[in-house]
């Protein structure tokens, strides 16, 4: 073997072996200093998150509840006042992040319940939204219902067989998916159809479980700022074709740019010709469109028109995850396969060919190599990040208040499902002059 074609590569080796020995003090500290600073910063993090309190608040509307998703979109506009941008201190020496809600739609045994897991400081806030919108809503704190399955899910004598999966956007945030009021718009030529729920299909789903089935659904939402929407923006302005704006360079710069052309000018002009200096300009002057818009098709000015909607509200920074559960003595292959995917079903109605979609990922299935320890790992690390309502893990994307009150809000008079969770009696104030004890 010829070792020459090394030759290259060990005089690197050599040279860098030499850098190394003698600036060595330059380039350890500074790494370790940085090891040090990420693991402090992790460490102080994770004594915050164990510093939190949460609760799980199960709310119950009333059956003859015709108010549409715009309350729930109220809701979640509400709640994003809880971000608070942390200075470095809180950040980097506290560990403090911004504390995010979990917005859950869960069917045990066919019954159907809506959950909003909150940082226990924000149950006043949560309450007073939910009835702001909703005054004959009943709010109760449950116990966490995700802790009643054990963790070790794929053990011999676990009594359970789960599925689960992530949904994610399939194209860049700034396309919104298809929203309520898309879906009301589509049908307000049929007045009986237009306050269609667009939960209809899920609920229906959950509500015709059997004893020893479970589905759970689970929107992580973390308020954000104003900087998701730069991608937005600067996807408007490729579609319609809009010219970048330039930076200004600065006065010096500007001066001696000036200067340096009058000076051109004397040299290469003739004999006492006045120099100019509107030259630059005139040859900066371009009498293109600014906008390629009335150009483009329809469909892309509905996508145009469609992303600049999507970012004019406030948004989360959010993660999906769905669970389907089912003990095994009432285990059925085929009933399996068709409840995932009525499951998935559900998010279809929220798809348009020329905007975005929902897709599956991390979903608990392996082929090839090692399939069962690596499904077994997968369903134990989606059970495990289900019951954290971890947002970390894995791909997050941001979603506007529109969009999240479209997969979570409160049914309507219209969803018939029999075992959603309503209330049934009207509540009505005491009489005047009622005596009290």
């Amino acid at each position: 073997m010829d070792i020459s074609i090394f030759g290259p590569f060990l005089q690197i080796f050599a040279i860098l072996k030499v850098v190394f020995a003698n600036l060595w003090q330059f380039i350890v500290p500074p790494f370790l200093f940085l090891i040090a600073f990420i693991s402090w910063v992790y460490y102080r993090q994770g004594q915050y998150a164990r510093s939190l309190k949460f609760i799980l608040l199960n709310i119950n509307v009333s059956s003859e509840n015709i108010r549409t998703a715009f309350a729930a979109e109220q809701i979640m506009a509400g709640l994003h006042g809880i971000l608070a941008p942390r200075d470095p201190v809180e950040k980097y020496w506290r560990g403090e992040f911004q504390e995010a809600f979990s917005f859950e739609i869960v069917g045990i045994n066919g019954h159907v319940n809506f959950v909003i897991r909150s940082p226990e400081q924000f149950r006043d806030l949560v309450e007073a939204h939910v009835y702001a919108q909703y005054p004959e809503a009943e709010i109760t704190e449950v116990q966490d219902y995700a802790a009643e399955i054990p963790d070790e899910i794929t053990a011999a004598d676990s009594p359970w067989e789960i599925w689960g999966a992530e949904m994610t956007l399939a194209r860049e945030d700034a396309y919104p998916i298809k929203t309520y009021i898309d879906i009301e718009m589509a049908t307000q030529a049929a007045p009986d159809e237009a306050k269609l729920d667009p939960l209809a299909g899920l609920l229906e789903v959950m509500s015709n479980l059997r004893e020893g089935e479970q589905m759970w659904l689970q929107i992580i939402a973390e308020p954000t700022d104003d900087s998701w929407k730069d991608e937005g923006e600067a996807l408007v302005r490729k579609l319609i074709g809009a010219k970048e704006a330039k930076k200004k360079s600065g006065v010096l710069k500007d001066f001696i740019e000036e200067w340096t052309e009058v000076v051109v000018q004397t040299v290469t002009q003739a004999p006492f010709a006045p120099p100019t200096f509107a030259s630059k300009k005139a040859a900066e002057k371009d009498d293109s469109p600014h906008s390629l818009m009335q150009f483009l098709s329809p469909g892309e000015q509905e996508a145009v028109k469609a992303i600049q909607r999507n970012i004019s509200k406030v948004g989360y920074r959010d993660k999906i995850r769905m669970i389907y559960l089912m003990r095994k003595d009432v285990y059925d292959k085929s009933l399996l396969k068709s409840r995932t995917a009525a499951f998935i079903g559900a998010f279809t109605q929220f798809a348009t060919t020329n905007l975005n979609t929902f897709k599956l990922t991390r979903k608990t299935s392996a082929h090839y190599w090692f399939p069962t320890s690596r499904l077994n790992k997968r369903k134990k690390q989606i059970l495990s990040e289900y019951k954290s309502r971890s947002l970390s893990d894995g791909a997050s994307y941001f979603l506007n208040t529109e969009e999240l009150a479209t997969l979570f809000h409160f049914p309507t008079i219209t969803v018939k499902a029999p075992l959603v969770e309503r209330i049934e009696v009207k509540k009505a104030m005491p009489p005047k002059g009622l005596p009290t004890v």
